[in-house]
Protein backbone atom coordinates (compact mmCIF):
# COMPACT_ATOMS: atom_id res chain seq x y z
CA UNK A 1 0.00 0.00 0.00
CA UNK A 2 1.32 3.43 -0.93
CA UNK A 3 2.25 5.82 1.84
CA UNK A 4 0.05 8.92 1.87
CA UNK A 5 1.53 12.25 2.82
CA UNK A 6 -0.65 14.70 4.75
CA UNK A 7 -2.47 17.31 2.73
CA UNK A 8 -1.22 20.88 2.82
CA UNK A 9 -3.93 23.45 3.54
CA UNK A 10 -3.45 27.19 2.98
CA UNK A 11 -5.92 29.48 4.76
CA UNK A 12 -6.40 33.11 3.76
CA UNK A 13 -8.96 35.79 4.56
CA UNK A 14 -11.26 37.59 2.12
CA UNK A 15 -9.01 40.64 1.68
CA UNK A 16 -6.08 38.47 0.58
CA UNK A 17 -8.38 36.37 -1.59
CA UNK A 18 -9.45 39.34 -3.70
CA UNK A 19 -6.25 41.38 -3.70
CA UNK A 20 -2.98 39.57 -3.10
CA UNK A 21 -3.89 36.26 -4.70
CA UNK A 22 -6.06 37.60 -7.53
CA UNK A 23 -5.64 35.01 -10.26
CA UNK A 24 -2.61 33.31 -8.71
CA UNK A 25 -4.11 31.07 -6.04
CA UNK A 26 -2.15 28.56 -3.94
CA UNK A 27 -4.27 25.67 -5.23
CA UNK A 28 -7.21 25.18 -7.56
CA UNK A 29 -9.52 23.58 -4.96
CA UNK A 30 -10.99 25.79 -2.24
CA UNK A 31 -13.77 25.83 0.31
CA UNK A 32 -15.02 28.69 2.46
CA UNK A 33 -15.52 27.82 6.13
CA UNK A 34 -18.05 29.31 8.53
CA UNK A 35 -15.54 31.93 9.73
CA UNK A 36 -15.34 33.34 6.21
CA UNK A 37 -11.82 32.05 5.59
CA UNK A 38 -10.82 30.48 2.29
CA UNK A 39 -9.09 27.12 2.69
CA UNK A 40 -7.07 25.89 -0.28
CA UNK A 41 -6.45 22.14 -0.41
CA UNK A 42 -3.21 21.34 -2.23
CA UNK A 43 -4.10 18.35 -4.37
CA UNK A 44 -4.58 17.56 -8.02
CA UNK A 45 -7.86 15.66 -7.57
CA UNK A 46 -11.15 17.15 -6.43
CA UNK A 47 -12.20 13.86 -4.87
CA UNK A 48 -9.31 14.09 -2.40
CA UNK A 49 -10.32 17.64 -1.42
CA UNK A 50 -13.96 16.57 -0.98
CA UNK A 51 -12.85 13.65 1.20
CA UNK A 52 -10.78 16.04 3.35
CA UNK A 53 -13.83 18.27 3.94
CA UNK A 54 -15.98 15.24 4.66
CA UNK A 55 -13.51 13.87 7.23
CA UNK A 56 -12.63 17.14 8.96
CA UNK A 57 -15.79 19.27 8.63
CA UNK A 58 -18.52 16.61 8.40
CA UNK A 59 -19.06 17.56 4.75
CA UNK A 60 -20.64 20.93 5.66
CA UNK A 61 -18.78 22.91 3.00
CA UNK A 62 -18.65 22.62 -0.76
CA UNK A 63 -15.32 22.31 -2.52
CA UNK A 64 -15.10 24.41 -5.65
CA UNK A 65 -12.49 25.05 -8.29
CA UNK A 66 -10.99 28.53 -8.79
Amino acid sequence: MAKQKPLQITTIDYADFISRFAGDYPSKFVFKCGLGLYNFVHTSKKSIAVEYVKDNYDGKYEVREV
